[in-house]
Formats: structure tokens, sequence, C-alpha cells
């Protein structure tokens, strides 16, 4: 598969050099995931770029994969909280770069500095390209800040397929989890936070399995599709009345604070994504007792009521590798095309300080060769 791939964003890049021409002295900072499925992207990247440095996120790194990036590239390991309380690291790095520089990030890496990265190097940060929609979102709060064009791929209809096959990997994984507690998915009664795609994916898979289910999403439009699902659209409070496992799929804090009080005794917590985005942890820590049960599985307890937090509250699916199989590559695909638009300037400023994506009619061409590759 992964040699297909090869190929695969090889074409792509091959694609945009014949449209937009060659490319010289771009520099790329990636934030990554370090899985085997990155590992060809980030190769090949580095064939037409310079790959500065990479950033791991802590919470997904495969040993095997991490070991062979290690030998070639500069792997800087430092959380995002870490780059904001330190920012003098990311600014030495980025002073000594001399070429101009493409940031790929998840999550919202750089959101919290990015004013102060334009500031200090002027026009040297041509642009940042965002993976996921809780990043996409930690960007949107700051882009009237900036004039540095962010491009994101998180609501691109090419990730579609990702994120659908990413909502089955969590109900896998949080089944494996269960089962290693000796607990059945299949009796209980199950909440989901978010009615994003990934949201959507964990509720068509859930309902696949005849399991009860409630939603929750506080945006009333979503509410009107939940019910034209035909699942139960439930306000926060019946939710957590009623749930004895509940995913959380908002990237924007589904619970916090006070909310730990009212959630039913001996539930269970899955996220799909950071703890750091998506749970209140130091609520947790601050006001219950904690207990680890296992590796992938911690008890809080306060006056009686248990809380069961999977996987530190992180994404579930990464302790199965996260696995969405072909179906990345499109997305990978996409950001290769975007470098290109950076580059080039073709269409890209920030004038109307907003998040900027690429009109499905301009990169169709990615999914024509991806079916030609793939199937």
């Amino acid at each position: 598969m992964y040699r297909q791939s090869n190929l695969f964003l090889e074409k792509i890049i091959k694609e945009n050099i014949n449209n937009l021409g060659k490319i010289n002295g771009i520099s790329i900072i990636i934030v990554s995931h370090i899985l085997p499925d990155k590992l060809d992207f980030i190769q090949i990247l580095s064939k037409y770029f310079k790959i500065e440095f990479i950033i791991p996120k802590p919470k997904s790194i495969d040993k095997n994969t991490f070991d062979k990036l290690k030998n070639e590239f500069d792997i800087l390991q430092i959380t995002r909280d870490e780059i904001y309380k330190n920012q003098e690291i990311i600014f030495e790095k980025i002073k000594n770069i001399q070429n101009k520089i493409i940031i790929i990030d998840i999550g919202g890496y750089f959101s919290k500095i990015i004013k102060k990265l334009e500031e200090k190097f002027n026009n040297k940060i041509i642009g940042i390209i965002e993976d996921t929609e809780n990043g996409h979102q930690k960007y949107e709060k700051i882009i009237k800040n900036i004039s540095i064009p962010i491009i994101s791929v998180a609501r691109s209809v090419l990730k579609n397929g990702e994120d659908f096959l990413i909502g089955q990997s969590i109900v896998f994984s949080t089944d494996y989890v269960l089962r290693l507690n000796n607990i059945l998915l299949h009796n209980k009664y199950a909440g989901i936070i978010g009615f994003g795609k990934i949201g959507k994916s964990i509720a068509i898979d859930l309902k696949g399995k005849n399991i009860q289910l409630g939603i929750n999403d506080i945006n009333p439009y979503k509410g009107i599709e939940v019910l034209t699902y035909g699942y139960n659209f439930l306000s926060k409070e019946e939710l957590f009345t009623k749930s004895d496992i509940i995913f959380l799929a908002t990237g924007n804090y589904g619970l916090k604070g006070e909310d730990f009080e009212n959630l039913k005794n001996n539930v269970i917590l899955a996220s799909v994504t950071s703890s750091d985005d998506e749970i209140n942890i130091n609520y947790l820590i601050e006001n219950f007792e904690t207990k680890i049960i296992n590796e992938y599985t911690t008890k809080y307890t306060k006056n009686g009521k248990n809380i069961y937090l999977l996987y530190g509250g992180n994404a579930i699916n990464f302790i199965n590798n996260a696995v969405v199989g072909e179906f990345i590559y499109l997305v990978q695909a996409e950001i290769i095309h975007i470098i290109f638009k950076l580059y080039k300037k073709n269409g890209l400023n920030n004038e109307n300080n907003s998040i900027y994506s690429i009109e499905n009619n301009e990169k169709i061409y990615i999914p024509q060769l991806w079916l030609k590759y793939f199937i």
C-alpha cells in the first residue's frame, strides 16, 4: 500500500509542477502523528522541499516510524502548551531558516504564537495549512489579527472518507478497551456530544450495532440533522442522566467544569481528539480522587460517584494506530496542492480575514487520480 501511495503522491507533485511550475527555496515545518501512513508523505515532501523540523503529536507515535524519521529529520519533541510557554525555542529555530516557510499544522499548535511569529519574522512565513477541526476552530479565533493566510483542509470534501473511518475506528478502539475491562458495549446507552462528520460516523456505527443512543450538539441546525437521521436529540442534561458511555466529538471542550458533577455514576468517557481540546482534565484531577485501573483506563471518584476516562481523554483510536487506509492520501494530496498555491500566491491571501479553503472544482483531479491508483 505504501509503495502505491508513494507513486500517487509523486504524481500529485508532478501535476502541480506541470500546472504551476517548479518551486525553489521553500522550507516546511510539520506537526504530525508519527504513524506508518505518514512516512511516505513526509519522505516525498523532503524530495522537493526542505523539511526543517517535525513536531510529533505525543499520543500518536509509532516507534518504528519514529525511528525511521529521526534518522533523516530533525525531530522536536514539544507539546502545544510547551510551544506557548517556551516560544524562544521556536523563534530560535525559525531565525536560522533562510527559505520562505510553510507550516503544516495539526490541532492549532502555532495558533497562540502566530501573531508573534508574524511580527518577528515579517514575510518569512507564507502560510499555515491546518488539518483538523479543533485546529481550524483555534485559528478561526485569531484570524482577524494576522495577515498570514491560514488554509484549512479540516472541512474539505476530500476528508469525508477519512473522517467517516475515524468514527468507525473510535468505536472499534472503545469496544477494545471496554473488553479489556470485562465490559461489553452492546448493552450500554451511548451519548454523543458533537454531530460533525466524526460524531455522525460514530452514531452510524453504534446504530448498526443496535446500541441505544442520544446525541447533543450546540448548533440547532445539527439538532435538526440528528432528528432527520432518526436519532434522539437530547439536551446535555438529559444526555448526562441517560448515558452509560459518552463519546466526545466537539473539538472544543465537550465536557468542562461542573459538567462532571452531573454525569451518571460509572459513566465511561471516550474522546475523538486530544484531551486538552475536549475535556477539562484539570477539573477532574483537582476535584476527584484518581486511580489508574490499567494502561488505558483511569477512574475518578468523588462522593461515591465514579467516572472512567479512557486513554487519558486523548483520541482513543490511536491505541490501534487510527487506521483509515488509503483515504488518508486524499488529504495529503490536497496539502501538497496547497503548498504549491501558497508558493505561487495564486489566490491565497488573508484580505477577508477568514480561513481559506480550496474549491472542489479546483482539486477534482485529486480524487480522479486517487481512483486510478487505489481501485
